[in-house]
């Protein structure tokens, strides 16, 4: 069966937006379960932290529902208008607007680990300025979109373009950096002894994964964006970039209850390590019941490690005696 040259344009723009939104639905409410579970493992955190979290949740909704409204407008109102599939709508603020504000909250959050383990102001200066240059050239694009009738005037107008890659080559950059700095940081922190060095390790694989995941998307996205002008390829990447932000956020904070997890008498463990995925086990009953009796010992807190307080801050609360 011959598609026609107006079809195949049609899949290439709308399937490419679609499977965007997709993704950013399907985060959301990854974003969900882990919030929840930070809610009910540290209680007990710092208040500004835990508003932290929770404004953070907000924000992914209120930009979720701003691009839900946006898939409305393509898909249900203006269903059948081929223009509608490339028009921006609110595009231009909830994807570079508030994914480069979600990005320079996570890459702070970061800097500050790093500060703690390091002490190197001038380090960690750099991030932070990189981090909010990266940020200006977020909101400077969305500016820049909210002037242009439809994504095909991005690869018309180079100083569009231009901005746009130093946005997310930005934003990877300074992912990398803060990976490749933690990552130092932490092998300084071996200290031979097998269970801590293993603590360590841990930390380290959480920090690659999840920095080398939200500095690959962007990158995705350029090379998309360069090598197929004129289609959406980069959509799912661009519509993923602040959830994964976001999830990386909240995934190094409940991380602290996996690292050294209670385990039962028969050697297996009650929680598991969070992975790529961003979805850790939960503990069943009897491991629940356990995990309850050790918060009691240790003031509060579910699964919290006093050695671990010394590898940067993961834990924030020193449990009592």
């Amino acid at each position: 069966m011959s598609v026609s040259m107006s079809d195949r344009t049609v899949r290439l723009l709308a399937g490419p937006e679609l499977l965007g939104y997709f993704f950013n639905w399907s985060l959301l409410g990854v974003l969900n379960v882990q919030v929840y579970l930070y809610h009910v493992t540290f209680p007990r955190d710092p208040i500004f932290l835990q508003c932290l979290v929770y404004g953070v949740l907000i924000f992914e909704w209120i930009q979720t529902g701003l691009l839900t409204a946006g898939s409305f407008e393509i898909f249900v109102y203006q269903y059948g208008d081929f223009e509608a599939l490339t028009k921006i709508y609110n595009g231009w603020f909830c994807l570079p607007v508030m994914c480069a504000m979600v990005s320079m909250v996570v890459q702070w959050f970061f800097a500050w680990r790093i500060y703690l383990l390091s002490k190197i102001r001038v380090l960690v200066g750099v991030i932070v300025t990189l981090s909010l240059l990266q940020g200006i050239c977020g909101i400077v694009t969305g500016v820049q979109l909210k002037n242009l009738a439809s994504t095909a005037d991005v690869f018309s107008d180079s100083s569009v373009l231009t901005v746009i890659i130093i946005w997310l080559a930005g934003g990877s950059l300074v992912d990398i950096t803060i990976a490749v700095t933690m990552t130092i940081l932490m092998v300084k922190r071996k200290t031979g002894i097998r269970k801590t060095d293993m603590v360590v390790n841990k930390i380290i694989r959480l920090v690659v994964e999840t920095g080398t995941l939200t500095a690959s998307f962007a990158i995705f996205a350029i090379i998309l964006a360069l090598a197929f002008p004129g289609t959406l390829y980069y959509e799912p990447a661009i519509h993923s970039l602040a959830k994964l932000y976001s999830n990386t956020f909240v995934t190094n904070l409940l991380n602290r209850a996996f690292l050294n997890g209670v385990h039962h008498p028969n050697g297996s463990s009650t929680l598991g390590h969070i992975s790529l995925a961003l979805t850790p086990a939960a503990p069943d009953a009897e491991g629940a019941q356990e995990s309850g009796s050790v918060s009691g010992e240790l003031g509060g807190d579910r699964s919290v490690v006093y050695p671990i307080q010394k590898l940067g801050g993961f834990v924030l609360d020193k449990p009592s005696v």
